[in-house]
């Protein structure tokens, strides 16, 4: 295998990822409660809300704006599956734009082509 980089982790971060792992509480508990009210005091917002994942934040997102049964979401397949499950797990039909052959990021065009008037 051919190294693509060196992973480096400040030791201080180091040290509190351990002691949150040895803790036992790693997706719940004292820490991510410290973390949820650091984030809120940063933002200025009350609500706040740490998840273990980030399809588990697409999942709230889409529930959060109401998207389901019937509504169809437009993306791309060119992504990690996990993006694309949450469309799935609220009930809603995926719509399958192109990439750009340039930068294989979601083409506009190919979006638009997709959205029902």
């Amino acid at each position: 295998m051919i190294p693509l980089f060196k992973v480096f982790i400040n030791p201080e971060v180091d040290e509190a990822l351990l002691r949150v792992i040895h803790s036992g509480w790693i997706g719940q508990g004292p820490n991510v409660k410290a973390f949820e009210f650091f984030l809120s005091e940063k933002f200025n917002n009350k609500f706040c809300l740490a998840l273990s994942a980030g399809t588990h934040g697409l999942h709230l997102a889409l529930r959060m704006l109401g998207i389901g049964k019937g509504d169809n979401v437009v993306t791309t397949a060119l992504t990690c599956t996990a993006s694309n499950w949450p469309i799935l797990m609220q009930g809603a039909d995926i719509r399958w734009a192109d990439v750009k052959r340039s930068d294989l990021n979601i083409d506009f065009t190919s979006v638009r082509r997709k959205i029902n008037k």
